[in-house]
């Protein structure tokens, strides 16, 4: 997407939030969303029915334990041969979105990452290389590494407990690096359901969505490091494994009927799934849609 599509998107969230009331404004961001990523894919692969993004687990680590989130507390490290093959067949199939080196994890606990960064970069140099962290381990050395291997954003969440003196220390790198974006979270932790991401207790209070509207997160692929596909990037539990790597290409994964239909009604906003139908992402939290 080129700079003045960007400016263009980000004129019309600024009207949204200013001139809408607020039971309007989930409703016409997601709708938004959805148009914006139909705009992409029809850009990128002129009405072909690929992901306008991967999401590629490479570590399931994370060296947090929040209570809010719902990652599963296990898992296995991906192996370099899984990576690459992903890597091979997307350029295979021709993918052209953005890749994002994350999950439920804690990427900048994989050894590998600037690796793996350099191997997208080499053989998918136009495709967008994006992290998405908490920032603990993240130095003003580190960063430099990234951006030299080829990353192109880094997200930065701040969540509790973080120190102010590590805060002002993130501030300070996102000053001096524009590919970094800090996002604190501390307070709105405690507000909102994290959409799906939320434990049981935290979804619970959500209850069923009655009113639905289109949902954009289902054209993202998300592959686990396992090498696991599931239904997006909302599933922490891993509760709706659309199938395995070990055994299909992605591109099988992704054609596949099962996933294709579900993919045609979430994207209408017909929700069938029980993880769709209470996922806090409907009820939206205006703060953050902001900005993501």
């Amino acid at each position: 997407m080129g700079q003045i599509d960007m400016k263009i998107l980000i004129f019309i969230k600024r009207l949204v939030f200013r001139f809408l009331p607020e039971k309007y404004r989930t409703s016409i961001n997601n709708l938004r969303r959805v148009l914006q990523n139909r705009y992409i894919r029809l850009r990128l692969y002129d009405g072909r029915d690929l992901p306008v993004a991967i999401n590629i687990e490479t570590d399931w680590r994370c060296n947090r334990h929040c209570w809010y989130c719902s990652r599963l507390n296990q898992g296995v490290i991906m192996t370099e041969e899984l990576f690459q093959s992903i890597i091979f067949s997307l350029k295979a199939w021709g993918f052209k979105g953005r890749i994002s080196l994350h999950s439920y994890n804690e990427p900048l606990l994989d050894k590998r990452l600037c690796e793996f960064i350099k191997f997208v970069k080499n053989y998918l140099p136009n495709c967008p290389v994006v992290i998405f962290s908490n920032g603990d381990l993240l130095t003003k050395k580190i960063m430099s590494q990234l951006i030299a291997a080829g990353m192109d954003k880094i997200m930065v969440s701040i969540h509790e407990p973080t120190s102010d003196k590590k805060a002002l220390e993130l501030a300070q790198i996102a000053s001096e690096y524009s590919a970094m974006e800090l996002i604190d979270m501390r307070d709105d932790y405690r507000n909102f359901a994290l959409w799906s991401r939320g434990k049981e207790e935290l979804k619970n209070n959500i209850g069923v969505i009655k009113k639905y509207s289109p949902c954009d997160k289902i054209y993202t692929c998300v592959v686990k490091s396992n090498g696991n596909v599931i239904l997006c990037c909302h599933d922490g539990l891993e509760e709706y494994v659309m199938g395995s790597l070990i055994t299909n290409s992605l591109q099988e994964i992704w054609e596949s009927s099962s996933f294709n239909n579900i993919r045609k009604q979430v994207s209408r906003g017909m929700f069938i799934l029980p993880i769709c139908r209470q996922c806090g992402y409907q009820i939206g939290r205006e703060s953050i849609a902001y900005f993501d």
